[in-house]
């Protein structure tokens, strides 16, 4: 089952030599392009622990490694939210500082055309809010090149949230210990869509 993509990239290829004006040459040129296709993807858990390794996951197919860095990010920025022409023009000026994290992650050497995923790990950061860019490419700015990107934050605090009587009701704990914090200072936001800013919101009770 592992290799039957290669055995039909194979047959696609022979259909092409043998019937090279057919019909059905179009339609394996298109398949062998399709199996041949990259696939590139980053996850990792939205909150991690400081100055503790981490691990990320790679989703890849028909790449042989992949550059990853690693910069921080501002609060007020909502990639997520923003139209694609903005979304790009702010990840150039992002990747534009220097990371705080750059290497080259090796990957797999898996010739059966299928997708796999791989774990990375990734060395602990200070806290703050990050993303991790990856790319099939060192040069992260070439438009060609297949890259991807995700989001996260490093922080020692773990936030419960409810509502109660239309109020937020919050509790702030070690998200090592699962121990409740006092004398935590909170500035409660909501994501302003159509502004693209953080706007404070409330009455707060906290515990």
């Amino acid at each position: 089952v592992r290799y039957d993509l290669q055995r039909a990239d194979k047959l696609c290829q022979e259909i092409q030599n043998k019937y090279p004006n057919s019909y059905g040459s179009k339609l394996a040129k298109t398949l062998s392009y399709q199996l041949a296709a990259k696939e590139l993807a980053i996850q990792t858990e939205r909150f991690i622990y400081p100055e503790q390794e981490f691990r990320s996951h790679l989703n890849f197919k028909n790449l042989p490694e992949a550059y990853v860095k690693v910069y921080p990010l501002p609060l007020e920025t909502e990639l997520r939210y923003l139209p694609a022409d903005e979304k790009d023009s702010t990840l150039k000026v992002i990747q534009a500082q220097n990371p705080v994290q750059s290497w080259l992650q090796l990957l797999p050497k898996l010739a059966d055309l299928q997708p796999h995923r791989t774990e990375m790990p990734v060395a602990g950061l200070n806290p703050g809010r990050y993303i991790m860019i990856v790319s099939e490419q060192a040069n992260f700015t070439d438009s060609l090149a297949f890259t991807t990107y995700t989001t996260f934050s490093v922080s020692q605090l773990v936030i419960q949230h409810k509502t109660h009587n239309k109020q937020h009701v919050i509790q702030v704990m070690d998200r090592w210990t699962g121990k409740a914090l006092k004398g935590v200072k909170i500035s409660p936001r909501k994501y302003n869509y159509k502004k693209k800013v953080h706007e404070e919101f409330g009455p707060v009770r906290f515990t």
